[in-house]
């Protein structure tokens, strides 16, 4: 069975509300809003491949996503290509990644990050 991960950076907004809102069987990582988020995803997730769902929730605004202390956006998308992939090859075949309460989830920007994934 693949595992459901919720990933929760500790600055979002409504962390209590999204915990008490996720199912039972749902893994959360907390993310330190001091440090690299994206490493911190990377390092937590070493050594699995068992994941069917990432949701990211996080801060962000128009073609960017905070996670930590990291700002992904448009201009540094490919600083982060070989990170993301790192992150992407944990995923469990057909496994995806949400971006949640970021208001670039539904954006092109954010299927550019997605395709980073791979």
């Amino acid at each position: 069975m693949s595992a459901h991960i919720a990933v929760i950076d500790r600055s979002f907004a409504n962390v209590a509300s999204v915990m008490a809102g996720l199912a039972p069987d749902t893994e959360v990582l907390l993310i330190d809003p001091r440090v690299d988020g994206w490493r911190q995803l990377a390092d937590r997730l070493a050594g699995r491949s068992d994941i069917g769902t990432l949701d990211i929730y996080s801060q962000g605004a128009v073609d960017e996503v905070q996670l930590g202390s990291s700002v992904l956006g448009i201009t540094n998308l490919l600083d982060y290509k070989a990170l993301l992939a790192e992150i992407g090859r944990h995923l469990a075949p057909g496994g995806h990644v949400h971006l949640c309460g970021s208001t670039s989830a539904d954006s092109s920007f954010a299927h550019s990050v997605f395709d980073q994934f791979t």
